[in-house]
């Protein structure tokens, strides 16, 4: 669902079993609805509108998610690369991947 104009995630929760989403280059700010999905293991939402930590921090609810991209929003400019991979890692302890490199180490996925 990328490219679509989409503003927000609402009813998105009640799509069961969801395990990969995409919705790049959208116009969303709150990701909170994407907390009521536990089965969620990637989330693609670069160059959206996400524009804090705590936003990002209502992720920390999809026990099974490992991949996200956030390159592109508000959150991820407003700070060093090194300072965003910090703090997402201490946020979400499950996730393996953020923006296409594994989160712990260096080199592209």
């Amino acid at each position: 669902m990328s490219r679509c104009g989409l503003e927000d995630l609402d009813g998105i929760s009640s799509i069961g079993q969801l395990k990969e989403l995409y919705l790049s280059y959208n116009e969303i700010s709150d990701v909170s609805p994407l907390s009521m999905i536990d089965s969620l293991e990637l989330v693609d939402i670069e160059s959206n509108n996400v524009d804090s930590l705590e936003q990002v921090e209502f992720l920390c609810m999809c026990p099974s998610l490992t991949t996200l991209n956030l390159e592109g929003n508000p959150v991820a400019m407003a700070m060093s690369s090194s300072e965003l991979r910090e703090k997402i890692g201490a946020l979400l302890p499950s996730l393996l991947y953020l923006d296409d490199q594994p989160l712990k180490g260096g080199g592209k996925k």
